[in-house]
């Protein structure tokens, strides 16, 4: 005769057995005898929270088998709680957090275990979500004697297979390290933009895959706010690129993609206003299997460095040009005075070398007078912030008539003419500082043409304007010389007979002076025509409208 069939448990009454006696455990054993109140209160907790599948089937025995594991092993806190708030299920990790065991928490509420701000807070939460029905995820901070914790939360409703709730659940999880990774990323990110900043520093990132350039946020101000950005192609930047220095750079990404290594690159850009701007940009080129896939670099203004560089070297170039005038072109003069000065204290020379000798020492003393002037004006011009004037009224035509004079005197021998166009030729200019545009412009004809052809100065009176032009025959200035014609220091084809006169400074004070005035100066030359300066200044030049704007004087009062 066969067993009858065993009695099928019940989920909701029927307690586990004992997983090594298969008998019902102590509390269902106090329960049937009736004798509830000796069941402790963690025994309770622990018989729900041990309560088996709905289905005795071995798959659902797996699951629920396989689900136990995976909340045992978990290292987020995971608990559920019942409609009174009673915790049936937590693992060691939860326990853990609350500072006890998994017997200790069983069975008992959160006003037993937390403080009573912490447990009105969760108690609050679990109304919440069994009122709703919803699960809820949020971050809260949780005060522990070892610091302060971050947890994120997630909370909701345990429902049965027909809907009902009967508890609810939550796992937390300690994003304390991650956030604190975060912060530390974000100061990171914080701490790179303000070196970026300070640095005037820029990035770009070319996905070379994707065909993509990202950009970061401060490359428009570096740029100069160029119109439509610096384009997310690398096609589009490279149309930034000045013409000149395109097919070098291009040259130079080309080689970093067929055979990936980091470069350097210098090259000027487009920008809206003003003259190109000088860029340097350091690439680091990132491959995989020897094809490059990434190019990340750095983008830097060095339009000014690269300026200072140049002053510096300038700077160097002009000390040593001033050492060598001065060790040259003042002693060389200075012997000579010293020397005939020596030769007039001993008794001078025979009477008729005399007047020649005053000459000598009249012409030494000159030319030391004349490079220093220069010297003061080259210097008053780098150094002082340009030249100075004191404009007043003048006539442009008395002006010529008076330098032509002083050099037909100086000149004898050679053809100096003038003439002036136009029936006014007056304005507001300082004469003296024009006398020494026209003189040296006079002496540079003299110097650098043959001694057979004539030098002519003229002027023409426009209406807001007057044009001065002196005009000279001979060998042309070199093409080469020309864009540098008006630098310091920078001399015209030598000779014998100019070497020693020529100090490269002349033309530079003329430049200086005639832009004080507000005027232009240019210059043409060719075998055909020989060669022109042109000078034009305005009637009123910015110093004298200046001036004009000052209040008069106003003369005291007599009482």
């Amino acid at each position: 005769m066969s067993e009858p069939p065993a009695k099928k448990r019940s989920r909701r009454t029927d307690p586990a057995p004992d997983p090594t006696s298969g008998k019902p455990t102590a509390s269902k054993r106090a329960a049937q005898s009736g004798d509830t109140k000796k069941v402790p209160a963690g025994q309770q907790g622990r018989r729900v929270a041990a309560a088996g599948p709905a289905s005795d089937s071995p798959e659902a025995q797996k699951a629920y088998e396989a689900l136990r594991a995976v909340v045992a092993g978990s290292t987020d806190s995971v608990s559920a709680k019942d409609l009174q708030g009673r915790y049936l299920l937590i693992n060691e990790a939860g326990a853990r957090a609350l500072g006890r065991s998994v017997e200790q928490v069983l069975g008992r509420d959160d006003s037993e275990l937390l403080p009573p701000e912490q447990a009105a807070d969760a108690i609050a939460k679990d109304r919440q979500v069994l009122s709703t029905g919803q699960t809820i995820t949020f971050e809260r901070v949780e005060h522990t004697p070892g610091g302060a914790r971050v947890l994120l939360s997630t909370q909701g409703v345990l429902k049965d297979t027909a809907g009902q709730a009967f508890g609810t659940f939550c796992v937390h999880r300690d994003i304390t390290r991650h956030q604190r990774v975060e912060e530390e990323q974000s100061l990171n990110v914080e701490r790179l933009r303000l070196c970026m900043e300070a640095a005037q520093v820029g990035t770009w990132d070319w996905d070379i895959q994707a065909g993509r350039i990202r950009w970061s946020e401060n490359i428009d101000s570096i740029l100069g706010g160029v119109p439509g950005g610096p384009g997310d192609t690398y096609e589009a930047f490279l149309q930034r690129v000045l013409a000149e220095d395109r097919t070098r750079f291009a040259q130079q990404v080309a080689a970093a993609l067929k055979a990936p290594a980091d470069f350097e690159a210098e090259f000027q850009v487009y920008v809206p206003q003003g003259a190109p701007r000088w860029m340097r940009s350091k690439v680091r080129v990132l491959s995989r299997d020897g094809q490059a896939t990434r190019m990340l670099g750095t983008l830097k203004d060095v339009t000014r460095e690269l300026q200072m560089e140049e002053e510096s070297r300038r700077a160097v170039d002009f000390q040593e040009q001033l050492v060598g005038i001065v060790s040259h072109d003042i002693r060389s003069p200075l012997g000579a005075i010293i020397s005939w000065a020596r030769i007039m204290a001993a008794g001078g020379p025979p009477p008729e070398e005399q007047q020649r000798t005053f000459k000598r020492i009249t012409s030494a003393a000159l030319r030391i007078e004349r490079l220093t002037r220069l010297l003061l004006d080259f210097a008053r011009a780098r150094l002082g912030g340009g030249i100075t004037l004191e404009p007043r009224r003048c006539d442009m035509r008395e002006l010529l008539q008076k330098v032509t004079h002083e050099f037909r005197v100086a000149y004898p021998d050679r053809a100096v003419s003038f003439e002036v166009e136009g029936a006014d030729s007056h304005g507001s200019w300082d004469p003296d500082r024009l006398g020494q545009v026209l003189s040296n412009l006079l002496e540079n004809a003299l110097k650098y043409s043959p001694p057979d052809t004539a030098v002519r100065l003229g002027a023409r009176g426009e209406k807001d304007q007057v044009v001065l032009a002196v005009h000279n025959q001979g060998k042309p200035i070199p093409s080469e010389l020309m864009p540098h014609i008006f630098e310091p220091f920078r001399r015209g084809p030598q000779s014998s007979r100019t070497a020693k006169t020529s100090y490269g400074l002349g033309l530079y004070i003329v430049q200086e002076i005639v832009h004080a005035h507000g005027g232009t100066i240019e210059v043409r030359s060719d075998i055909e025509e020989g060669t022109t300066f042109t000078v034009c200044l305005p009637r009123v030049p910015p110093a004298a409208m200046e001036l004009m704007k000052r209040p008069s004087p106003v003369a005291p009062q007599r009482p």
